[in-house]
């Protein structure tokens, strides 16, 4: 299906709702799918080392940091 025939359909679709509780769960819907943030390429490639990088046990827990921390400052 094409975009436009997509948007046609939907159009249809939501003209029929009556309900108000549904119309306005599809409108935060869709203003959610518009507020997304939108990631380059380099960021998107990070985020897929990162994953990488846990999935390895490549990582150090919070609570380990914070310790080092705590005892590098003097907290």
């Amino acid at each position: 299906m094409t975009t436009i025939a997509l948007q046609q359909e939907l159009i249809k679709k939501i003209t029929t709702i009556q309900d108000e509780a549904t119309l306005s769960r599809i409108n935060n819907l869709i203003t959610i799918e518009q507020s997304t943030i939108q990631f380059s390429n380099l960021q998107k490639n990070l985020i897929n080392q990162a994953e990488q990088e846990y999935d390895n046990g490549n990582y150090t827990e919070h609570s380990v940091l914070m310790d080092k921390l705590a005892k590098k400052h003097g907290w």
